[in-house]
């Protein structure tokens, strides 16, 4: 057993030993010296303390139950080792009936010892049998392997897999990744723990270390959108900027060491331009090294403050969830309504499910318990892809069909307010030239769901989805500077083909039309156009990658569509708003107007003629 596994898997050079069988291990043994005739143990780190083995040790005497227990143990660590994927090793550890169940790590650098205490504690909270020290002592944690002699005889015994060759391919697996066992941290409710740990810790100590100036809790990794606003251009104002980006770093329990570590590995970043430089007349200068170093600080401190005003966010999370489930539930039936065809037009079907879908979104990113938002048709033709008219007439159709209730009419610079409508309460129309549904489908009932609802991440990962794929520019219909697009009718049958690929045996037009309710003639024209602009394989008809849109999109001239809307967009923004500024000061009294003293009147603004106020500003509109 030594030469056909221990010594290849070792972590170092030695071995701990326990020549005198009093169960301390505190002298030590080469390698290459053989297999010692006392009891020994692996080192679970290599010599920068970094984890290569992870090794769940179950022991008879921490439960009454004694050998009943260990088991019990034992089923529940590899039923959730075998669920996340984890290869293992289980080794009987001696007579007594101890279990060592032993995980290697894949990644050549191991883990951190923080992540593996982290991973120990929570699974000390499920397992009564574990002894954690083996994996929260930094350095020391060791574990006898199989073969080693026990100290009341016996030695350890290799149970699974039987074979010391197969035991040797799962320590040389390259699927224990770190993902790997922050699935098992989570199965053994770490998320919980962590919760529970820093809700303590702000009890106990306050929330800001003040030494590290930093929240307490687990450090992680960089979030998403920081990243984001690292990289993005931080436009006319940094300082702003700036400070979106530190809070999402106090958040993710980053210390100010941390930081500065990131300000040099990227100085150049976009999102740090606030650090650099300083306005300066028109333009910006360079600030100096002590300037950086100060604002930095200052900054950091404002940002600690505000993160440290926030909930915790597993308790917040939690509240959003639970104050949001009515809505979760509309959205969970509201996604299921639009993925019948049968509730919707063949023609302006496509348009309604996304807007709908388009309102469903803002109402969630909004956080809206009875949903009900603002929301303007500018704001949804963006998100969805089809213009502000088309979106302005499916607004009229589900509100006259029921799907929708306007809670307030749009005035002045605000926009509209809408109310989602669960789709048991939505009227049930006949079809029509604009509106309607298509056929008498079987009515829905108030029974409660016997599961939860989707959480709301879930709910807006899924509907970003689909609004993305119906924003691109392929599909773009008619459009004042550009060519058209593909249309969305096409879209819907490629959305179809993306959604249920996974179902799909045979794609052909017979099995696809029951999914969009085009007819098959229309159908399989959709495919044709699919796979003539390569968006389909033309033999098993599958999608192919998502880079093809944009190449089909370049070939028919669509890129840019959605700049310019936006363009034209925010130009008619702002000329409504100046229009309405100036009807507002034309309407009042002549004493309250702003007047312009004569020698002001023709003065220059930015390089610009100022001819009156309103003229500026409706050029500045136009």
């Amino acid at each position: 057993m030594w030469d056909e596994l221990v010594r290849w898997i070792a972590p170092r050079r030695n071995v701990r030993i326990d020549p005198d069988r009093s169960h301390d291990y505190g002298k030590s043994s080469p390698v290459d010296a053989g297999e010692p005739e006392c009891p020994y143990a692996l080192h679970l780190t290599d010599a920068d303390h970094r984890f290569l083995f992870v090794v769940f040790d179950l022991d008879v005497s921490r439960h009454p139950d004694g050998a009943a227990a260990v088991w019990r143990d034992a089923d529940t660590v590899t039923g959730l080792l075998d669920e996340v994927g984890l290869g293992h090793m289980v080794v009987r550890s001696g007579p007594a009936g101890g279990i060592h169940v032993w995980v290697p790590v894949s990644a050549e650098e191991g883990m951190d010892p923080d992540e593996v205490a982290r991973l120990g504690r929570a699974a000390a909270r499920c397992l009564p049998t574990l002894d954690v020290g083996p994996l929260t002592e930094r350095g020391t944690g060791a574990v006898r392997p199989p073969g080693s002699p026990h100290r009341a005889g016996g030695r350890a015994e290799l149970l699974y897999p039987a074979d010391p060759a197969d035991a040797l391919m799962v320590c040389d697996t390259a699927t224990n990744t770190a993902e790997r066992f922050e699935a098992l941290a989570v199965a053994f409710g770490a998320r919980e723990m962590d919760a529970e740990e820093e809700a303590e810790a702000v009890k106990r100590e306050g929330r800001i270390d003040t030494a590290a100036m930093r929240l307490r809790g687990r450090r992680r990794p960089m979030p998403a959108k920081v990243r984001a606003l690292l990289d993005a251009d931080p436009g006319a104002d940094p300082s702003a900027h700036l400070a979106r980006l530190l809070p999402g770093l106090a958040l993710a329990r980053w210390s100010l060491e941390d930081v500065r570590a990131l300000v040099a590995a990227e100085p150049a970043a976009p999102g740090l331009e606030h650090l650099r430089t300083r306005r300066f007349g028109t333009g910006r200068v360079p600030r100096n090294e002590d300037d950086r170093r100060a604002r930095l600080v200052r900054k950091w401190r404002h940002a600690l403050d505000f993160a440290a005003r926030l909930a915790p966010v597993a308790a917040r999370v939690e509240s959003v969830e639970r104050d949001l489930l009515g809505l979760r539930a509309t959205g969970a039936a509201v996604l299921e309504a639009v993925a019948d065809p049968g509730r919707w037009t063949e023609e302006a079907g496509p348009a309604d499910q996304m807007t709908l879908l388009g309102v469903l979104h803002v109402a969630l990113k909004a956080c809206a318990p009875d949903g009900e938002v603002d929301v303007d048709v500018r704001r949804l033709a963006l998100a969805t892809g089809f213009g502000k008219s088309t979106v302005a007439r499916a607004l009229h159709r589900l509100r006259r069909d029921g799907r929708l209730i306007q809670a307030a009419q749009a005035e002045g610079t605000r926009s509209a307010r809408w109310r989602l409508v669960h789709p048991t309460r939505w009227k049930d129309n006949s079809p029509g030239e604009t509106g309607g549904t298509q056929v008498n489908h079987a009515p829905a009932t108030d029974t409660s769901q016997q599961t939860p609802p989707p959480s709301r991440g879930e709910l807006l990962e899924h509907i970003q989805a689909r609004l993305e794929l119906s924003a691109h520019e392929v599909w773009s219909g008619h459009s004042p500077t550009h060519a058209p697009g593909l249309g969305h009718h096409v879209e819907q049958t490629y959305a179809a083909l993306v959604e249920h690929q996974a179902h799909l045996y045979d794609i052909d037009p017979a099995t696809v039309s029951p999914l969009t309710g085009y007819s098959t003639a229309r159908t399989a024209r959709h495919l044709r156009i699919l796979a003539h602009h390569g968006l389909i394989d033309p033999h098993t008809g599958m999608p192919t990658d998502t880079a093809a849109l944009d190449t089909a999109a370049a070939r028919l001239g669509t890129l840019g569509v959605r700049a310019a809307r936006e363009r034209r967009y925010a130009a008619e923004r702002a000329a409504h708003a100046a229009w309405l500024e100036e009807v507002a000061r034309l309407r009042s009294p002549v004493a309250l107007r702003p007047r312009t003293r004569p020698k002001d009147r023709y003065a220059r603004r930015d390089g610009q003629p100022a001819h009156g106020l309103q003229i500026a500003r409706h050029l500045a509109a136009a």
